[in-house]
């Protein structure tokens, strides 16, 4: 294989089994992530490989949404389910209760929008009030995870007004907002 400049980069074995090393596409890839990791940090006891797979679960994209690019990065059941470190059944009682926002795509996908989430797997505070008031208007969770992705009139998300703790503001438009919907 050849790198990015222009040098050859050779099989090497490692632990018994041999890693090709990266293509130049690879090299510039992985030199673009460097240079963005400062964001990311181990969380207490995670190991490195649990880092990884946060990274590329957070990576995720509702492909078959025409809401893709306004959810953005989702988890999976499964994903969520190794994230949180509890089982499907306790995943589908948050849900049920409203604690957890849940997505079935066009193909029966379940997919839960990352940004409901902290790294800890704490969820934004008030989101199920939140959630709970938007069903009294449309009972939609696409419609309210678009509601809390879009921006509002001063062009902040909803959800990060929930992050930033202006709980009470992303109430009192959750109620007007349902309340129009419900007409």
């Amino acid at each position: 294989m050849v790198d990015a400049a222009g040098g050859l980069w050779h099989a090497r074995p490692m632990s018994g089994l041999t890693v090709a090393a990266p293509s130049a596409d690879h090299a510039r890839l992985f030199e673009a992530l460097a240079s963005r990791l400062d964001n990311w940090t181990l969380a207490d006891g995670e190991s490195v490989d649990d880092l990884a797979d946060r990274m590329v679960m957070a990576t995720s994209k509702v492909a078959d949404s025409q809401w893709a690019e306004l959810i953005g990065a989702v988890y999976t059941t499964a994903a969520l389910v190794d994230f949180l470190g509890v089982t499907r059944q306790a995943i589908n009682q948050r849900v049920h209760s409203r604690g957890i926002l849940r997505l079935v795509t066009a193909s029966g996908r379940a997919v839960y929008p990352a940004f409901q989430f902290a790294a800890n797997g704490q969820t934004a505070p008030s989101l199920k009030d939140v959630l709970r008031t938007l069903a009294t208007g449309v009972d939609d969770p696409w419609t309210w995870a678009q509601w809390l992705a879009a921006p509002d009139a001063q062009g902040v998300r909803h959800i990060d007004r929930l992050w930033a703790g202006l709980d009470a503001g992303v109430l009192l438009d959750a109620r007007q907002t349902a309340a129009q919907w419900a007409l």
